[in-house]
């Protein structure tokens, strides 16, 4: 720190050296790396930024490193994003802080959402492998921020595929956010790879239901209570979809059914009621 605040000093005497070269901005530079590393937070930032405005033409991706890796230990996120996104736009990253810069980055993004910017980020060629991606839109997916997850994870089909998981994903969240039709879809091509997915079917069989699509959902549950004689909620569903058909033989087959499998359910008893008036 000594011999760098030296150089300063000498800096203003001695412009043949200094003029037209990098010493300036790595002088601050190399300040804000030292008052980083004695956690001197304030000081740090204050060099850092020098650094920056020494810079007015060609910006140092390393710098808009250095801001952020400094603002994310301060937990200001949003400043923090702001410095990544700057160094995120830079022509060219030298592989090495490329690294590191990534690892903070995907670390930042786990402590806030910044919506539209960060999927614009991770679309870019730097982020090129599913996992970097994924394991940011796992921890929106388990939050229930299921609408950036499903942009996050639409960006990583678009990009690398899709394999079985990410369907079931997909098709999760698409009937968390009621968008039925894809999340139809998204289910149907699930099972088509894992025929036998008991929350799969499950799910499906009550996107159908809410479609109106009767006779789709009653084979789903039929599917399910084949592999799971015992669903609970296969059986209340196969008797609502019976008194919607005005069937009601199968209806109180299924209604005695869901009885025996919870006998103090809320659910029964006013689907009871609901069958004798629908079904006299």
């Amino acid at each position: 720190l000594s011999s760098l605040h030296k150089s300063l000093k000498l800096k203003d005497n001695k412009p043949i050296i200094y003029n037209k070269s990098d010493l300036t901005w790595k002088i601050y530079k190399y300040l804000g790396e030292l008052f980083f590393k004695i956690r001197r937070f304030n000081y740090a930032e204050k060099f850092l930024l020098l650094a920056n405005q020494s810079l007015s033409e060609r910006k140092s991706p390393e710098v808009f490193f250095l801001l952020g890796r400094l603002n994310f230990y301060k937990q200001e996120y949003n400043k923090s994003f702001t410095f990544f996104s700057q160094m995120f736009n830079q022509e060219y990253i030298p592989l090495r802080l490329l690294r590191e810069a990534k690892s903070v980055f995907l670390n930042l993004l786990l402590f806030n959402t910044f919506e539209q910017d960060a999927t614009d980020i991770l679309a870019k060629e730097y982020f090129d492998k599913p996992e970097e991606i994924l394991r940011v839109a796992d921890t929106y997916y388990m939050n229930d921020n299921f609408e950036q997850a499903l942009k996050l994870y639409l960006l990583s089909v678009k990009k690398f595929g899709v394999d079985s998981s990410l369907l079931f994903k997909l098709g999760f969240i698409c009937s968390k956010l009621r968008i039925l039709d894809q999340a139809s879809y998204y289910f149907e091509m699930y099972l088509s790879k894992e025929p036998d997915d008991l929350d799969a079917l499950s799910n499906l069989a009550f996107i159908y239901l809410n479609l109106e699509k009767l006779e789709e959902a009653e084979k789903m549950y039929l599917k399910v209570l084949k592999l799971n004689n015992f669903s609970f909620e296969a059986t209340l569903h196969l008797s609502i979809i019976h008194i919607s058909l005005k069937n009601k033989a199968k209806a109180q087959m299924y209604l005695e059914k869901a009885k025996t499998l919870n006998p103090a359910s809320q659910e029964v008893i006013q689907l009871y009621k609901i069958f004798k008036t629908e079904l006299k």
